[in-house]
């Protein structure tokens, strides 16, 4: 799909399916309305249309709806440095997390999503190159600056590994239908009734919204995403996430 070879992708399916769901890679804007309108020709429905997939994939468009329960955020459109460094002083000082519209480099903290505490211009400046040379054509919108929160680290932490205590909420038709941990020592679970708002603010049939406890107490929204391109965090059985849709869609045609 990403090479724009859809035909191909889509060959072996079967025509006049009706709404589908689809569970996949992270797509583009663009790449998201091409496989709409391929499907639509082959009488597949996606659950999410285009610009449903647009509202919950990229910050700019979602962030509205969460900023009075996340981190305070601002953004660029497109990677001008010197604009970068006026938007993101609006935060005041560092330290800030890097990310684009869409995505950080997480797994990169240290060289292309923290920018510390006292960092320069200079530092600013190499971390954010360092960002968009790793999302490289996969860079999306502009870059993101959040003021950084202390995430609250797992009691039971697996070897040398530290983990925060964070969830995934999958929403579904306006509901919160279930909680992930993101690992299997999370903490005990809990309803997360405070999120359960978004479900009617974020113009979405199927997101996920990712939240985190802070390591002063309460939860905070850590991001957004398409419920089709999120991934189910380890420890969780998918045929749980599509029992809940199912359970969802019986209950509201009963």
């Amino acid at each position: 799909m990403v090479d724009g070879e859809l035909d191909r992708a889509l060959d072996e399916l079967p025509e006049d399916m009706g709404e589908v769901l689809y569970r996949g890679w992270m797509l583009t804007a663009d790449e998201y309305e091409a496989l709409h309108s391929a499907l639509s020709d082959r009488g597949w429905y996606l659950v999410n249309d285009p610009c449903a997939y647009a509202q919950a994939h990229y910050l700019p468009n979602y962030y509205p709806a969460i900023e009075a329960q996340a981190a305070e955020t601002r953004w660029t459109w497109g990677t001008d440095l010197a604009e970068a460094w006026e938007v993101a002083q609006e935060l005041g000082s560092p330290p800030y997390v890097l990310k684009d519209h869409v995505k950080s480099v997480k797994e990169d903290w240290r060289g292309c999503c923290l920018i510390p505490a006292g960092a320069d211009r200079g530092t600013f400046n190499e971390i954010c190159s360092r960002f968009i040379a790793q999302r490289d054509d996969r860079f999306e919108g502009g870059l993101v600056f959040k003021r950084f929160l202390p995430l609250s680290p797992l009691a039971n932490q697996i070897g040398d590994s530290t983990y925060n205590d964070e969830y995934r909420l999958f929403f579904w038709r306006g509901d919160l239908v279930l909680a992930c941990p993101y690992h299997e020592q999370g903490s005990p679970p809990t309803t997360f009734g405070d999120f359960a708002h978004l479900g009617s603010r974020i113009a979405s049939s199927f997101f996920t919204v990712d939240v985190a406890r802070l390591i002063t107490g309460g939860w905070t929204v850590v991001e957004v995403g398409d419920g089709g391109v999120s991934t189910i965090p380890k420890g969780t059985n998918p045929s749980d996430l599509y029992e809940a849709v199912v359970g969802h869609r019986r209950r509201r045609d009963v």
